[in-house]
């Protein structure tokens, strides 16, 4: 193939994953990279090329001064919420010249990146989602919720785990909110949760054609997070991916994206976040038989979906990272079944064979 593949984002495993499964198919991509100069995409064999910059702002710069002229449209795959925001942002200006994830109109990502507009679209398909209230900063009276709460903020782009908080008192509730600097926050009931999963696909023409090969199902959940030991189970055409590709299709989406679930005991699923960009999970689908980032490559490029002959079922992986610092937690008894779970597991994040040296580099880092 003769476009060029740029992978644009931060140096994280998500990103590693991406490049992982662009180089197992073959491709050499150009890694244009965000807050860090070593390790993980650094250390991987695959990238052609690797470019640190300082900021998303001038990553955007790069890419349009070096490769918005080139005889084949070249595509950007991102693993990043702050660089789908930001080619959102600038889509009439590149959409000509890269294949980007989008959903036909400058702006629309954005504004799909706010919870409580993707919660609204999903209960219009018929999806449950956790009991809701939407706290606005300016607002002087915090509403009457069902305690315990989840609280976090409404946009995707300012998430991480230290913006979201359990509260069990109106107390608790009324610090989370003055902490999080958000215009817009939500409050959800706690869900009991079993488990959670996550369908990872990709989409073409204007969201009219999906694929969406498994769901990952956690063996292990945090609190506030996905765990790291998961299963992969094949998916069904059944009411639940009926509901996802009408969701896709009226959005006109285009590009990898995920979508996440709560499961509470009694096995209903809450709906809780699209994502509009390559999930961390999607590296393990290339050991089951499906690259999404390669599927989608080619399926834009003969604009067709193309999906995988054979499928694996019930894969077991791993998210090493997470896993080993959220479920040891410096717990003697919990290591030696760990070691068992990750010598065992089908699938892992940082340890390949074929790409060693993140591994190696990642055990020198948690070592010294």
């Amino acid at each position: 193939m003769q476009n060029k593949i740029l992978v644009f984002g931060a140096n994280t495993y998500n990103m590693l994953g991406i490049v992982r499964s662009l180089g197992i198919a073959g491709y050499k991509p150009i890694c244009v990279i965000l807050n860090s100069k070593s390790g993980l995409v650094y250390d991987s064999k695959y990238p052609q090329k690797k470019v640190f910059v300082e900021n998303k702002e001038k990553g955007l710069e790069y890419i349009i001064e070096k490769f918005s002229t080139e005889n084949h449209k070249p595509f950007i795959l991102t693993n990043d919420d702050q660089i789908s925001s930001l080619l959102d942002e600038n889509y009439d200006n590149i959409k000509d010249n890269f294949y980007i994830f989008n959903a036909g109109k400058q702006g629309k990502i954005n504004q799909l990146m706010d919870k409580d507009v993707l919660r609204i679209l999903a209960e219009s398909h018929g999806l449950k989602t956790p009991k809701t209230w939407l706290y606005v900063k300016c607002s002087k009276d915090i509403p009457k919720v069902t305690l315990p709460c989840f609280v976090k903020p409404a946009k995707s782009i300012i998430g991480g785990k230290q913006n979201q908080f359990i509260c069990n008192t109106y107390e608790e509730l009324n610090k989370a909110l003055s902490t999080i600097e958000s215009e817009k926050t939500l409050i959800q009931e706690l869900v009991d949760k079993k488990t959670e999963i996550c369908y990872s696909g990709y989409a073409i023409n204007k969201g009219q054609t999906t694929y969406i090969p498994y769901k990952s199902k956690y063996l292990r959940v945090g609190v506030k997070s996905f765990g790291g030991y998961l299963v992969l189970q094949k998916t069904e055409e059944d009411k639940m991916i009926c509901k996802i590709n009408d969701i896709i299709r009226e959005i006109g989406y285009e590009g990898l994206f995920s979508i996440e679930f709560l499961v509470d005991k009694n096995n209903n699923k809450y709906f809780t976040e699209i994502n509009f960009r390559n999930d961390g999970t999607a590296f393990h689908y290339v050991k089951g038989g499906a690259n999404l980032s390669d599927l989608y490559v080619r399926s834009t490029i003969g604009n067709k979906i193309i999906q995988s002959n054979s499928l694996k079922n019930n894969l077991v992986c791993m998210n090493e990272m997470n896993d080993l610092i959220h479920y040891v937690k410096g717990d003697k008894k919990n290591i030696f079944r760990w070691l068992w779970q990750f010598f065992t597991a089908d699938s892992h994040i940082l340890y390949n064979r074929r790409d060693i040296k993140p591994f190696f580099s990642f055990l020198k880092q948690i070592i010294l």
